[in-house]
């Protein structure tokens, strides 16, 4: 650590923000003597650190870290109430203190007072250290990503809880925060922010919105594309039991193509652009649809396609009545696995000039890691909502035949592929 200085006001909240090895928390730990300096000197209260022996220092700093360090063998109680302890504090004001700290950090304190860490979540250990930090009303606080484990709703309820403690206390306590890149992702997605150069806003919901809408027209087109080429043509093969090698061999082939390849070679010929992205997207949607499309018409049972030609019906009648109603489960599981994978190459779109959740990614150097992981968070979501409702309208279209006899049908023979058929070709 070298040419550090800053000075933190009193009432004040300071964060260090920056990527991984750049020495944030070697800098809080020299707050508290965790660390001792060799060179120049740290003021607390116009006292300077040296001058304090390291525990009385650190009973007068508040410490929260995101590895926690909660005393196993000690209750929850008294491992928040420990430092109050150190002080003399007496019991009754200890255990006033603890029932206050635990419902702050959104935990019940008749049912967490006596527990053990080792009968909570990872999340609600962080919470009790958070608490234990804020055990003897420090005057100054040091949080090394405190809230790395916490769930969102309460991470924002805890950062928003320290803010209003600020704003009553601003007089006589100030807070050093080291933010990890996740906490500061979060922020990045509903927070606007100067970027990295310092000369454009970056950042907050109404880019990151921007940005998702034109990512999920782009996916949605293809997908849609991809579906209506690759579900007919499944269709009509798996129908006259033709084009094995086609429809199945395609699934392997499109996923040994890298998409950067595809996309250097459209560009090469079509430019950069809309048009461009969509049809890389398109040709990556295609194979899984296709495959289990024809997969699906494959597995109707004989019997059943030959009842329907016993009855009259025409090749495009079997199809349309008998194959594609048995069949849709399986094409479903093919747009499904289409729509996750165009979601997620939808992030190069940014290399074709066209302006996706993917900015964020492939451009650090105006982003910064924060707009990396932010971006990467949103498209997580998106994919996995995706995901979610076509699962969803999977089961909702699937015939409530199919799903009794898929109930009783034993799970190792629901995935057959019985691709010979009889000679004969369908009519």
């Amino acid at each position: 650590m070298n040419d550090l200085s800053l000075e933190v006001p009193k009432g004040e909240i300071c964060v260090l923000v920056g990527p991984s090895g750049c020495g944030k928390t070697t800098a809080m730990r020299m707050v508290n003597r965790m660390i001792d300096i060799t060179e120049g000197d740290i003021l607390v209260d116009g006292q300077s650190v040296k001058n304090r022996t390291p525990a009385e220092l650190r009973r007068q700093i508040g410490y929260a870290i995101q590895q926690i360090g909660l005393f196993p063998h000690l209750t929850i109680g008294d491992n928040i109430g420990t430092v109050p302890r150190l002080l003399g504090w007496d019991k009754q004001r200890i255990r006033a203190r603890v029932d206050e700290l635990l419902e702050l950090v959104s935990l019940d304190p008749a049912d967490t007072r006596d527990r053990y860490p080792g009968q909570l979540s990872g999340g609600q250990r962080q919470r009790v250290g958070v608490a234990r930090a804020l055990a003897a009303d420090p005057p100054l606080m040091l949080m090394d990503e405190p809230f790395g484990a916490i769930d969102p709703i309460n991470r924002e309820r805890l950062q928003n809880e320290f803010l209003r403690l600020q704003a009553l206390e601003a007089r006589r306590r100030m807070i050093l925060a080291f933010l990890g890149d996740f906490g500061d992702a979060f922020r990045f997605i509903f927070e606007e922010r100067d970027s990295v150069g310092g000369d454009v806003k970056i950042g907050g919901l109404a880019e990151i919105a921007d940005l998702a809408a034109t990512h999920l027209l782009l996916s949605g087109v293809a997908v849609l594309i991809a579906a209506a080429i690759a579900i007919p043509l499944g269709l009509y093969l798996g129908h006259i039991g033709r084009g094995e090698f086609l429809a199945i061999s395609t699934s392997n082939v499109g996923r040994a193509v890298p998409s950067l390849a595809l996309l250097a070679f459209f560009i090469a010929f079509l430019g950069i652009g809309f048009a461009n992205v969509c049809a890389v997207l398109v040709l990556l949607a295609i194979p899984p649809i296709l495959t289990n499309t024809y997969v699906g018409v494959r597995q109707v049972s004989d019997d059943a396609v030959d009842a329907a030609r016993g009855m009259g019906m025409s090749g495009t009648q079997i199809v349309r009545r008998v194959r594609l109603p048995l069949a849709l489960p399986t094409i479903f599981g093919g747009i499904r696995t289409s729509t996750v994978n165009v979601v997620a190459t939808a992030t190069i779109a940014p290399l074709a000039n066209v302006q996706t959740l993917g900015e964020p990614i492939v451009t650090p150097q105006t982003y910064g890691t924060a707009g990396q992981i932010g971006a990467a968070i949103v498209v997580a979501l998106i994919t996995l909502a995706a995901d979610v409702g076509l699962g969803a309208l999977q089961r909702a279209v699937t015939p409530k035949g199919l799903k009794l006899t898929q109930a009783e049908t034993p799970r190792g023979h629901r995935f057959s592929i019985p691709l010979k058929r009889r000679s004969e070709v369908p009519t």
